[in-house]
């Protein structure tokens, strides 16, 4: 009887994991069956979703991101590594949470080339961390609750390129600015910056902390948005 042909290394765990994986219509993670999304890391599983949900090809969009608290940062960093690596986009990024000298750390511990992403950093000078020399892609507010610098930190770095270049923008967080503001200006505001947004083009993206919404300010945020996408995989 002929030998039967020994398979190659990996050719098994290859084979097996197409065999585990469903028809693309009964698909749950992606693009993997459940059981392989299973031996996933949370960030590995997050890097799927992300490209899963977020259509590289639409020209722009505005998606409300509601992540559970211990998937913020992974999510947050994934997400700007889904648009500068998948994409290749340059991007513009909000932070009120996170001081610029802590997130590019963070950014670039991952591989990920910052050069091409302007931040608006709402937090470092409230802080009372130094923000001098810090960098030529940052402009500094004084505080998350400077909305009128804000807006104009905005309006400066969508003036910087043109409505034909394809670009992305992280809106971190939503959940701060509720800690400052009601609901109904936080509305508003929020309103108010994805009309530039849409007006420029680009791929917009809230984040939002995924818990208790007392104020009823989720619901108000997705009638804003053209989508909602809940990151919320349970840590191994």
């Amino acid at each position: 009887m002929p030998k039967k042909k020994q398979q190659a290394k990996g050719e098994e765990e290859v084979e097996r994991a197409i065999k585990l994986a469903k028809p693309s219509g009964e698909m749950e993670t992606y693009g993997v069956s459940k059981e392989v999304s299973d031996i996933l890391s949370p960030k590995h599983r997050i890097a799927l979703q992300l490209q899963g949900e977020l259509d590289g090809n639409l020209e722009s969009y505005m998606v409300l991101m509601l992540i559970k608290p211990e998937l913020y940062t992974t999510t947050s960093i994934e997400l700007v590594k889904y648009y500068t690596q998948n994409l290749r986009l340059p991007g513009i990024y909000l932070t009120l949470n996170k001081p610029y000298e802590d997130l590019l750390k963070n950014l670039e511990d991952e591989g990920i080339d910052t050069e091409k992403i302007y931040f608006i950093d709402c937090i470092s000078k409230l802080t009372g961390r130094r923000t001098e020399g810090l960098g030529k892609n940052c402009i500094f507010v004084d505080s998350p609750q400077a909305l009128a610098q804000i807006t104009t930190a905005l309006q400066k770095l969508l003036s910087i390129g043109n409505e034909e270049e394809q670009r992305f923008m992280i809106f971190d967080s939503i959940s701060t600015l509720l800690v400052y503001y009601d609901k109904e200006p936080v509305g508003k505001f929020t309103h108010f910056m994805i009309g530039m947004i849409r007006k420029w083009k680009l791929k917009g993206v809230l984040l939002m902390v995924e818990e208790g919404d007392k104020r009823g300010a989720t619901e108000m945020m997705s009638l804003f948005c053209d989508k909602v996408v809940n990151i919320n995989h349970s840590e191994l």
